[in-house]
């Protein structure tokens, strides 16, 4: 346990609230149309993509388009459609996984939602880096296909001046897709300069309304961090859906239900690693259900200041309420 007077400020927050998203990065809830809404928005994503590419493209006679230019939306199209579609039968899958594991651990409901490993757990940051890196290279392909249009394709003295319109709503959208990519390097940046990190359980699994033991281990450079602050969260991801008049906007959300942050000095973790000691809330509405659409999960995250690169990294925490309090009568 770590001493009393090495932490330099502890704040505990049990006032659920809204967390700043950090797109495309955070979330584990995948998509924000699970299930059957899902499947039935993404085909006909596949089916227009399927004749662009299969049907369109091959009988190019009498378009103006190029065959390549049919053929590309045809694929972002397939690719696009495919993606929300495997997105959508994956909760499915896993609520058939976890009900099958149930049937034979009702007492260990943790042995149904995730491939926990009762030594510990290695940190999130490979995870972030490559799902930054993924929508990267889908708004990527995307843009390179109306980019061909409006550079290589169109002239505005043939085809008007709204050539320019096009071509000024690339040149926009470029800027944020270079803002996604400096995000996808500085993740990768700090995953090859500190590692992955790794986050011991003193047991397996925490429950709540007990103590939850952890040990943070030192990661690369851990001597060059400054003031370090961890926090122990519960989240809870929600889909919301906002109206603004005619338009509707439907994004996941994390919202935080209790946390325990903590300032100490940098130099526990480099000494050694950093011990912690929790004592969790008793409410078993905040129990861990990774496999659930959306989630609720246990994290654990750690920041520092450092020359050049931050550190930032992020573990899963197995806290789970108490089978005996959640078993029905």
């Amino acid at each position: 346990m770590l001493p009393r007077q090495d932490i330099l400020r502890t704040v505990i927050d049990p006032v659920p609230r809204a967390l700043q998203a950090i797109w495309p990065v955070e979330g584990r809830t995948g998509t924000v149309l699970p299930g059957w809404k899902g499947v039935l928005f993404g085909l006909p994503f596949v089916g227009v993509g399927l004749l662009l590419a299969l049907v369109v493209a091959p009988r190019r006679s009498g378009h103006d388009a190029p065959v390549e230019v049919i053929a590309a939306f045809g694929a972002v199209f397939l690719a696009a459609g495919a993606m929300l579609v495997v997105a959508a039968v994956r909760p499915l899958w896993r609520a058939r996984r976890r009900a099958r594991l149930l049937a034979r651990h009702r007492a260990e409901p943790w042995r149904a939602d995730f491939a926990w490993h009762r030594r510990g757990i290695a940190g999130d940051a490979g995870r972030q880096a490559g799902a930054a890196f993924v929508a990267f290279a889908g708004i990527g392909a995307f843009l390179a296909v109306f980019g061909y249009v409006a550079f290589g394709y169109l002239d505005a003295v043939r085809d008007g001046g709204g050539v320019w319109l096009m071509r000024g709503g690339v040149a926009f959208s470029g800027l944020l897709l270079a803002a996604v990519l400096a995000n996808a390097l500085r993740l990768l940046a700090g995953r090859l300069k500190f590692g992955r990190g790794f986050l011991h359980f003193g047991r397996f699994p925490f429950l709540l309304g007990e103590r939850a033991d952890l040990r943070l281990a030192p990661p690369r450079h851990a001597r060059r961090l400054r003031r370090l602050q961890v926090t122990l969260r519960c989240v809870e991801e929600r889909i919301e859906d906002v109206k603004q008049g005619a338009e509707r906007h439907i994004s996941v959300a994390r919202w935080q239900l209790w946390a325990d942050s903590r300032t100490v000095p940098a130099t526990e973790l480099a000494a050694g690693g950093l011990s912690l000691s929790y004592e969790l809330p008793p409410d078993p509405a905040l129990g861990t259900d990774l496999s659930a659409t959306p989630p609720r999960y246990w994290e654990l995250s750690a920041d520092a200041d450092a020359s050049g690169v931050e550190y930032a990294a992020t573990f899963l925490v197995p806290v789970y309420a108490s089978p005996l309090s959640t078993a029905r009568p």
